[in-house]
């Protein structure tokens, strides 16, 4: 399973520093450690070629000609956008050790920046927060790229991955939900007439064994940086109040990626750490953490959403 750059290849090409935050972005989530990274060295949003209506493609007969093509070819202009936090020390606690007290902010904040952008890959919202990107769930447009289990929530079976995985263009390669939607697939797994088709297995990269059916992995997302599940478990569907969802989508160069642009002048990676620096007349000490990040989508083939789970 090829995904291309992931911040774990990216980890070998960064400065020493920049390369333990990265192992702690990707320790917020196995989603971080399989998303490739499309790096934009401009820095800028960058436009994903889109085409539109009828491609103009025909046969013809002996000495005709074709007609002109009546499709328009244009760009999204997909966003990568800063985030990140001023992390402050007081000189009070720089006697105990500057260093040392810096190091130990530096690695929690990057913990939680993972978090932060996984939370946003799935339910970012540009209406809601103009300065962040649009994530999966808004993607998934009612009546095209989304069905529901149940009118008034529904168990998820077999037959519903099953069109989950194949109603994503070339079939998915990956599942995201909540920790309790993993545990209504480990039930089917467990199911003696299923059996076959679930396995726990290695991916390149990962320490841990996953859960797969026929091949696909499915993981668990947990809670954002403010510890809110990023998948909730109170969906409305119909009367019930207490369902959930599954995203299948389609990671890989050209499809579903991540990207990163300049977080400097002359920075060649999204990640940026500052200097330790005294605020004049102040008390503090202050260093600033920053990504430089976002998510490309080229088309919503490559997304879809189970809704409307509420059992096995």
């Amino acid at each position: 399973m090829a995904y291309g750059t992931t911040l774990t290849d990216m980890k070998k090409l960064v400065p020493e520093h920049i390369g333990v935050l990265t192992d702690l972005l990707t320790d917020a989530g196995i989603l971080l450690k399989l998303l490739p990274f499309e790096n934009i060295p401009e820095g800028f949003d960058p436009p994903i070629p889109t085409m539109s209506g009828a491609s103009g493609i025909a046969f013809r007969d002996f000495n005709a000609t074709y007609a002109d093509s009546a499709e328009g070819v244009g760009s999204v202009a997909e966003r990568i956008r800063m985030f990140g936090r001023t992390l402050k020390i007081d000189k009070a606690m720089s006697a105990q050790g500057l260093a040392e007290k810096a190091a130990q902010r530096a690695r929690a904040y990057a913990y939680r920046m993972g978090l932060k952008f996984i939370d946003t890959f799935v339910n970012g919202d540009i209406t809601v927060d103009t300065k962040a990107f649009d994530g999966i769930k808004k993607r998934c447009v009612d009546g095209t790229r989304e069905t529901a289990a149940g009118a008034n929530g529904g168990a998820v079976t077999v037959d519903l991955l099953d069109d989950l995985i194949q109603s994503v263009s070339g079939a998915a390669n990956i599942v995201l939900c909540n920790r309790r939607a993993h545990g209504f697939v480990k039930k089917l797994a467990q199911a003696q007439t299923h059996k076959v088709r679930f396995e726990w297995t290695s991916l390149p990269g990962l320490t841990e064994r996953v859960m797969t059916f026929d091949g696909v992995p499915f993981l668990p997302i947990w809670e954002n940086d403010n510890g809110v599940a990023v998948i909730p478990d109170d969906e409305i569907q119909g009367t019930a109040e207490d369902c959930t969802s599954y995203y299948a989508l389609k990671l890989g160069n050209g499809l579903v990626r991540g990207l990163q642009g300049k977080a400097e002048p002359g920075a060649a990676h999204g990640l940026f750490l500052g200097p330790i620096e005294h605020l004049p007349g102040g008390r503090v000490f202050v260093q600033e953490m920053e990504w430089v990040a976002g998510l490309a989508v080229p088309s919503n083939n490559f997304i879809y959403r189970l809704k409307g789970v509420n059992a096995a």
